[in-house]
């Protein structure tokens, strides 16, 4: 898991503790919740190393594959 969404998952935890309601937390979800994240946190660090493109085995310009990693770790 990358180191941001450890840190980002700990805060959520912290809150809920806080307000009392982490014992109704489904665990799953928050495991899916930071899994989720955390792809996405490396989708965007290969973006912003590679670029939002890449060339085709046509040569053509084609959105890099990164792209819908990331998008899809958000839904």
């Amino acid at each position: 898991m990358e180191p941001e969404a450890k840190e980002y998952i700990q805060d959520v935890l912290s809150m809920l503790e806080e307000k009392g309601i982490i014992e109704d937390v489904d665990d799953a979800a928050i495991q899916m919740l930071a899994y989720n994240y955390s792809t996405f946190i490396k989708a965007n660090k290969i973006i912003e190393k590679e670029g939002l493109t890449v060339l085709s085995d046509r040569g053509n310009i084609a959105e890099h594959p990164a792209v819908k990693i990331g998008r899809d770790a958000q839904s």
